[in-house]
């Protein structure tokens, strides 16, 4: 048999490797991240200026619309303008970059705020802009009991936009959270099969004394 084909593959191999490289240069030659990242840290220096990581004082409304309106002249949607902007405040009152964000509005020196807010973003692994957005708006921590509630919640048909979170209660006002509420108790049947009788009967009982009451 000849080895025509197998020259043939051979040649698509060398071809499509070298094209992969190619690609792979021009991705990392185009990176946007260090832009998008920087882009708020720059921002987060303009709006300390502005006092805008301050809460309140007269006039902050106005300044904050001006502010926006100053990186929409940049280019930028009204709704991604806000978003950096909000995200630019947070930066500078942030523990991690408050500091240098604070001394760049004195020094006035953009390479050397970069190079120390560079060394930041390195120290902490932020490589990306979805990752600085995640550090500066944490999500408060769910307790267990409240992660089970949306779990049962969705298995009973719940849309996640439907479900109600807080301290004390997670429902949607709706059939949904009896039907939630009776998968918690088939769940505590399996793990206690002595509780299997008050589980069937429980959520019936309290919507009936509910409806006395």
């Amino acid at each position: 048999m000849t080895n025509i084909f197998f020259d043939a593959a051979h040649t698509e191999i060398v071809t499509a490797k070298r094209k992969e490289e190619a690609i792979a240069d021009f991705r990392n030659e185009q990176n946007v991240e260090p832009n998008k990242l920087f882009a708020i840290a720059h921002l987060s220096v303009v709006a300390k200026s502005l006092r805008l990581d301050e809460k309140n004082f007269k006039g902050r409304k106005a300044i904050a619309g001006s502010f926006r309106q100053m990186i929409m002249d940049a280019g930028v949607k009204e709704a991604k303008a806000k978003l950096l902007a909000e995200n630019a405040i947070k930066f500078a009152k942030h523990g991690e970059f408050g500091n240098a964000v604070e001394a760049a509005t004195r020094h006035n020196s953009t390479g050397d705020f970069a190079q120390e807010i560079g060394a930041t973003f390195a120290a902490l692994e932020i490589t990306t802009q979805s990752k600085l957005v995640k550090l500066l708006n944490p999500k408060e921590e769910q307790a267990a009991a409240q992660k089970l509630a949306i779990a049962a919640l969705k298995a009973a048909g719940a849309k996640a936009r439907e479900i109600k979170v807080t301290a004390k209660q997670v429902s949607t006002g709706t059939v949904a959270d009896d039907d939630a509420a009776q998968v918690l108790l088939d769940a505590v049947a399996l793990i206690l099969p002595g509780a299997a009788d008050v589980a069937a009967t429980l959520v019936d009982a309290i919507n009936s004394a509910e409806e006395a009451a």
